[in-house]
């Protein structure tokens, strides 16, 4: 999941030793295997490659270009398997076009030129995201995310594609009317006002817009997603703000984030909500979506991967894949470091199983060492 950056780095340009793109792929091509989806393997180390460019022959001796929205230790890359019960999970990729630069004004003009040739390649429209194209690019802006690019394949073979937007490329305190205007322009203005009541406002400074996304390809559904930072919320104010979405959620959603984090309030990093939008339900979000960042209170990915395996059993979901998950993405042991499970995800979309979904972080340049004391809550 893309996440809030620090400061850019300055360019070097010797590239001796490993090579990024030669790290990623390896971990795509053994996380394909271990899923199942070997078949499929040699596809997306396609599409992470082209997405990548030039990035992906940086070399790992040098510190990233610059630091990115996709991971803690700026890794353009990550990883996440979706789950649902008695189905081999859906192996998904994200990538910051490019890898990065520095420059918003061209990481905007690389992740762009990244998206119409996927959709020349791959027969799909850009239609969504022209409409809102002049919201989210301004010809300059002092954010340092432009543009996120996800990917999956269906059970076809054919990829799907999701473009990641800042909402922040005003200025924060301009987000709100960013997505206000963003799902006005989508036929969803209906839905602005509950949004910004229920979910996105529950007091002054505890909720952000860090991002919003849209579903771009040949989706049964394609949807816009708002996404909404929760800071120092607890387990039961997660159940509130899910009620935006109708259906009977509310309590599971509640009963995830206990069995993950523990009551609450989550102090650290913030919990995250996000709001599906389809064609099905104008006036109000279609599905919902709570992501729990479980690398910030667990002192090591050992932990984190037992508090998983607790979800996994209440959720009917293979723990054995889960393992083999993790031994795909590295080979040292998870009591060692920190971080290699980013974020732990409960789902509820129209018409669909509930869905819980794995986020793995590359860690192409560090490992955080494991922390000393249990971070709270427990």
């Amino acid at each position: 999941m893309i996440q809030p950056l620090s400061k850019r780095r300055s360019l070097r340009l010797t590239q001796p030793g490993p090579q990024l793109g030669e790290f990623v792929s390896a971990q795509c091509q053994r996380l394909c295997e271990a899923m199942g989806a070997g078949s499929n393997a040699d596809l997306y180390n396609e599409l992470l490659l082209e997405i990548l460019g030039t990035a992906a022959g940086r070399s790992l001796l040098n510190p990233p270009l610059a630091p990115s929205a996709i991971s803690d230790d700026h890794t353009p890359v990550e990883f996440s398997l979706a789950f649902v019960p008695h189905a081999a999970p859906d192996v998904r990729i994200l990538v910051e076009p490019g890898g990065g630069t520095g420059d918003y004004a061209e990481d905007a003009r690389v992740g762009r030129k990244v998206f119409e040739a996927l959709a020349d390649r791959w027969s799909f429209s850009l239609v969504h995201l022209n409409q809102v194209a002049d919201v989210f690019f301004p010809s300059s802006s002092q954010v340092p995310f432009a543009l996120g690019c996800a990917l999956a394949l269906r059970s076809t073979g054919q990829p799907v594609f999701k473009a990641y937007l800042n909402p922040a490329v005003r200025g924060p305190g301009r987000a709100a009317r960013v997505v206000e205007e963003a799902l006005t322009r989508l036929g969803y203005q209906a839905a602005v006002e509950p949004l910004f009541r229920q979910a996105a406002r529950r007091h002054p400074g505890s909720d952000s817009l860090p991002f919003f996304a849209l579903d771009l390809g040949n989706w049964d559904a394609p949807r816009a997603k708002a996404y909404v930072a929760h800071h120092n919320i607890a387990a039961a104010d997660v159940k509130a703000v899910s009620r935006l979405v109708p259906g009977e959620h509310p309590e599971a959603v509640e009963e995830f984030v206990h069995l993950t984090l523990g009551d609450g309030p989550y102090c650290r990093r913030p919990v995250v909500s996000y709001y599906s939008f389809t064609g099905a339900s104008a006036d109000r979000p279609s599905g919902y979506t709570v992501q729990l960042p479980i690398r910030d209170y667990v002192r090591d990915d050992q932990e984190a991967r037992d508090r998983a395996a607790v979800v996994f059993q209440h959720y009917d979901l293979d723990v054995q894949a889960l393992d083999r998950a993790l031994a795909a993405m590295t080979p040292r042991r998870l009591s060692s470091g920190v971080g290699l499970m980013a974020y732990l995800a409960l789902a509820y979309e129209h018409d669909q199983p509930p869905r819980v979904t794995v986020y793995l972080s590359s860690q192409a340049y560090h490992v955080p060492p494991p922390r000393t004391t249990r971070p709270v809550p427990a």
